[in-house]
């Protein structure tokens, strides 16, 4: 099965700003459609520009630490299990540490920044991170799609995982995930942290063929998952596939989105962004 793609806005291979736009108006709001978004290979990605870039495909970690002028593979295998479960997304947080979604596998975790759990001599090892049961409360979701963080390490922090089951969130402090949000038969395919907010959560619903097909749109929380609102109700976009969420860098109430097909759009909150909750 192919391996879902992820789009991240800040790589260098980022979607052109072409001048086909279509505004759609609402209460001071705005979607507004960027340009065709071409789809890359199998893969899943994500990177801070600062440390690296890492993308998981084929049960490995490949990364690079120079800027991409060089890279290498680091295995991606479980004690225990003859061959690994696929991999489908990855995390990186600020302190090198990995965090993988997979298919049928759920989440492992890789502590060990020097050898990334590669089976090397001396290397770490990839150990259940959550959702890794075979049934019941913790049972594996078909597909991860998505992994995100709240703050970065050592501060309490919420994970967060987009699945083919519903959105899950770890609070600070617990040992268990709970399903955020769900839809049965909706696939979540992405999760979003505001930088500048960390009580400020998007998902994005996708189509993840041939497990779900059903509708795209943006879902928001603005106290850390504890109630949800749709942002593209009414509008196209909520029919559309979603693929990647960022919030705009110092400039939170801009909320961009990559889709299936249907290219980029920018959701503008203007002065109606919520504030930001403790």
């Amino acid at each position: 099965m192919c391996i879902r793609s992820v789009l991240f806005f800040a790589r260098s291979s980022q979607p052109r700003l072409d001048g086909t736009r279509a505004a759609l108006e609402r209460q001071g709001q705005r979607h507004r459609r960027y340009g065709h978004q071409p789809s890359v290979g199998c893969v899943a990605w994500r990177w801070r520009v600062e440390d690296g870039q890492r993308l998981v495909s084929a049960r490995s970690v490949i990364y690079t630490f120079n800027g991409g002028a060089a890279w290498a593979r680091a295995a991606f295998t479980v004690a225990g299990r003859a061959r690994a479960p696929a991999p489908t997304s990855i995390f990186a947080d600020e302190a090198g540490v990995l965090y993988v979604g997979t298919q049928d596998g759920g989440a492992y975790v890789c502590t060990d920044t020097v050898h990334l759990c590669d089976g090397s001599g001396g290397s770490g090892k990839w150990t259940p991170w959550g959702l890794n049961a075979a049934s019941g409360p913790d049972a594996s979701p078909r597909m991860i799609t998505a992994i995100a963080e709240s703050n970065p390490p050592s501060a309490p922090r919420t994970f967060w995982m987009a699945t083919s089951q519903g959105l899950y969130r770890k609070l600070p402090g617990a040992s268990a995930w709970t399903k955020a949000i769900g839809n049965p038969g909706y696939v979540y395919n992405e999760v979003a942290v505001d930088p500048s907010c960390r009580s400020r959560i998007y998902t994005g619903v996708g189509y993840l063929d041939p497990i779900s097909r059903s509708r795209g749109g943006i879902e928001f929380s603005a106290n850390n998952g504890a109630s949800w609102t749709t942002l593209t109700s009414g509008f196209d976009l909520h029919a559309v596939p979603i693929t990647q969420i960022v919030v705009a860098p110092g400039a939170p109430a801009r909320v961009m989105a990559s889709t299936y097909g249907r290219g980029s759009w920018e959701y503008n909150w203007g002065p109606a962004l919520p504030p930001c909750a403790p």
